[in-house]
């Protein structure tokens, strides 16, 4: 029979020793007791300390994993919370922006009675007015009225008894885009709204006096949009001032035949036409293929402001005609940091396109505004 003392010996040991037991005392408590006891009690007391080292060990890390957890699950919550308070400010700022335009911009209602009835049925003229930047500097309204007196001159000039018009965007120069707006900008983007929302439909009304007028205007622009401080670059894409300046031209001006949408495909002659800002587009020729495909269109003529220079790109030759895309030119004369590190502006002015009803696009023209 072995003498090696039980699970149940060693734990009575335990007992025993915990109430100053001594090892004779012991001894006469347990059956078949021998002095190899104690080097096996020795053995018990260290496999117990160990298990309970590994117990606490395990306990530990469990606990730290639960406190990481707790830790991650709590900045998820403050970052969930930060977006929510995000979003909350940027929309009541915008709410606060767009009720601030509506209290300072009253509507004057102009009923024109256009005394042209017939189109031009040989040639078509295009004008573009793009990336004016208005700032509150109101030498830049003079451009604007320079821009449509010069195309006013030309209508009566050959005698048009229609063109027209399109507007690329960048109307105003905004405030919100980063920091560095705020040394430069002579007006909040509200005042700069209203200034240009005004002064453009007294151009229009002008230009309707000699000629009828189709004008395409886009909703979507990059210093348009409110970009309120702390949101990223497009983050507010529908939130855009274009859309306020369009909707005020479009009630001051009931008759005018007007178009108006984030880009914009009209018909000159049977030659289809689109119209963007160009941001949101990096390479306009690829780009014109891509939306050609995607949207199940055929687009003969791609119009783009943003770049602040004229440039005229032929695609591809198309029977009679070759498709194009035109960059048109900027009205603003200031020249930026960016322009000039980019070589990407030119003399202000104003884009000349004029179509043929069989060829497409003849003539391409800048006129100069100074």
């Amino acid at each position: 029979m072995s003498n090696k003392p039980t699970l149940e010996n060693m734990r009575k040991i335990e007992a025993m020793r915990d109430l100053d037991y001594t090892w004779s005392e012991i001894a006469d408590e347990i059956p078949n007791y021998s002095d190899n006891y104690r080097k096996y009690f020795v053995g018990y007391l260290t496999n117990k300390d160990v298990e309970e080292t590994n117990s606490i060990s395990k306990q530990a890390k469990k606990s730290l994993l639960l406190k990481q957890k707790q830790k991650e699950i709590s900045l998820q919550r403050s970052v969930l919370n930060e977006q929510i308070r995000d979003i909350a400010l940027h929309k009541s700022i915008t709410d606060q922006v767009v009720e601030a335009i509506r209290e300072v911009n009253p509507v004057k209602i102009t009923d024109i009675s256009l005394p042209f009835d017939e189109l031009d049925s040989e040639k078509a003229y295009v004008f573009t007015i793009a990336d004016l930047h208005y700032n509150g500097d109101y030498s830049l309204l003079e451009q604007l009225s320079k821009a449509f007196s010069n195309i006013i001159s030309v209508v009566q000039q050959h005698a048009l008894k229609h063109v027209y018009l399109l507007e690329l965007g960048d109307t105003i120069d905004g405030n919100t885009l980063r920091k560095s707006q705020f040394f430069y900008v002579k007006s909040g983007m509200v005042k700069q709204v209203v200034d240009i929302s005004q002064h453009y439909v007294n151009c229009l009304r002008e230009l309707m006096s000699v000629t009828n007028v189709t004008f395409i205007s886009v909703d979507s622009s990059n210093h348009t949009q409110l970009r309120n401080l702390g949101t990223k670059q497009n983050e507010l894409v529908e939130e855009d001032l274009m859309i306020v300046f369009n909707n005020y031209i479009e009630t001051a001006l009931p008759n005018l035949d007007f178009i108006h949408g984030v880009d914009v495909l009209f018909n000159v002659f049977n030659f289809n036409v689109f119209v963007s800002h160009g941001h949101l587009v990096r390479n306009k020729e690829k780009y014109l293929e891509s939306l050609q495909s995607d949207r199940g269109l055929l687009i003969d003529y791609g119009f783009f402001g943003h770049y602040h220079h004229q440039r005229t790109i032929d695609l591809h030759a198309n029977g009679n005609y070759d498709k194009k895309v035109f960059y048109v030119p900027t009205l603003n004369s200031n020249e930026g940091n960016y322009e000039r590190d980019k070589n990407l502006s030119s003399q202000p002015g104003i884009g000349m396109y004029v179509f043929d009803n069989v060829y497409g696009n003849t003539e391409v023209h800048k006129i100069i505004i100074k």
